[in-house]
């Protein structure tokens, strides 16, 4: 009876959204308002009350600050089979994924660690739209070929490929890549963002990958890819202007490209490749590439203007100021004027700030994009560009003449 009374004064039926904390599988109603009762109350009588107190229930969270390695008690969750939105960061079970396959308005699906024996359910997940996962690379595994949407719109998995988790053995990067593809291929016609994070802590690792056209290989399939965002942390992956022009043709309809890595061979992208790849792609609008391979010089003949709808680019980031050397910054900005009229110099700058600034750093008001080492050549191209093209619209308007013509001289 207590536990109703109390739950009461936590949802009610207007309530569309609850975290639930497992770590102890207890709540304490000590740090709720209006709430005065010594001892803890079970989550799961908590969780069985929600279908009856909180009809309206369509997001539920359920997380475990204390981990402890074992799958937590998620049974009760089965009965509020009206939820849209389901987040649980908890170690769930293949089993468990399996009754969520019923539920008729399940659209965003976002895990943690996944433990079990992958086997799919046969139609399944039928409205699923969004799902997220993050996990080692058998956890991974035992989601993706468990759950098998057939119309997800946005995929976003980060993978900890050098984590073991103790369930299947050492990590199959080749299994990940096939289950990973089938449920691109399966989702081919609705898929419109992924983002996709290879977490390898920075070191070598026995990934299968040989450049990186074999880590978005399984995402081909996708034709109307509008978002990819890609982070690998592999160290020996070449980039070649190759490997770009090879998507302009699988994603023709692509508006933003973030590709972010830790090499830094010889194999890069160019700026003339990145440009030429923007003008195959009519509707990209943002660039984000971490290592470039910056030129000394153009040709005169280069600077041709070209009808590009890119507005936000941050190139060569991660660059330091090594990759820059010989670099003429002001050259690379004349070049980026002609190729990419559309080049919002400004907001350019702010995505520089948001993608690569320290995230437990204060950022002060004063702060720009070259108190970062990380972008400060690029921030230098972008200063550049800004002080050329307003010296271009001078001439243009009459503002800027010479002297003598003004009859000063």
């Amino acid at each position: 009876m207590f536990m109703t009374t109390a739950a009461k004064w936590v949802v009610g039926p207007y309530t569309s959204t609850v975290n639930v904390n497992l770590a102890s599988r207890l709540i304490s109603l000590h740090e709720l308002p209006s709430i005065a009762h010594d001892g803890p109350v079970s989550v799961n009588l908590f969780l069985c009350g929600l279908q009856t107190l909180a009809p309206r229930l369509t997001k539920l969270s359920l997380e475990d600050r204390h981990f402890k390695g074992y799958p937590c008690d998620v049974d009760p969750l089965l009965s509020l089979s009206g939820l849209q939105e389901i987040r649980c960061d908890v170690l769930c079970t293949t089993e468990f994924l399996r009754s969520l396959a019923t539920f008729p308005c399940l659209r965003t699906l976002i895990l943690h660690r996944v433990t079990g024996t992958p086997r799919s359910t046969q139609g399944g997940f039928a409205r699923l739209e969004r799902l997220e996962i993050h996990g080692s690379v058998n956890s991974n595994i035992h989601a993706l070929e468990t759950i098998k949407p057939s119309c997800l719109r946005i995929l976003s998995i980060n993978l900890y490929a050098r984590h073991w988790d103790g369930d299947g053995g050492p990590p199959d990067m080749a299994r990940h890549a096939g289950a990973l593809s089938s449920v691109v291929q399966r989702c081919s016609k609705t898929l419109r963002d992924v983002d996709f994070n290879v977490d390898g802590e920075s070191k070598p690792m026995e990934s299968g990958y040989n450049s990186m056209a074999d880590v978005w290989g399984p995402f081909l399939p996708a034709k109307d890819l509008c978002v990819f965002r890609l982070r690998v942390s592999h160290p020996s992956l070449p980039f070649p202007d190759t490997d770009l022009s090879a998507l302009a043709g699988r994603w023709p309809g692509l508006h933003t490209l973030h590709i972010h890595s830790v090499y830094e061979g010889p194999h890069l992208p160019t700026v003339r490749g990145i440009a030429d790849f923007a003008d195959a792609c009519p509707g990209l609008r943002e660039i984000s590439i971490s290592h470039v391979d910056w030129p000394t010089s153009f040709e005169h003949s280069e600077l041709f203007t070209t009808a590009n709808n890119v507005r936000l680019l941050t190139l060569g980031n991660w660059d330091g100021d090594r990759n820059a050397r010989g670099a003429d910054p002001r050259g690379i900005a004349r070049y980026l004027n002609s190729r990419f009229p559309s080049l919002d110099l400004q907001g350019s700058k702010k995505l520089v700030q948001s993608l690569f600034l320290p995230k437990n750093k204060a950022t002060r008001p004063c702060e720009t994009h070259r108190d970062s080492k990380d972008g400060r050549f690029w921030g230098e191209i972008l200063d550049s560009a800004e002080i050329y093209r307003f010296g271009v619209q001078a001439r243009e308007t009459g503002l800027w003449l010479p002297l003598k013509r003004r009859g000063t001289l």
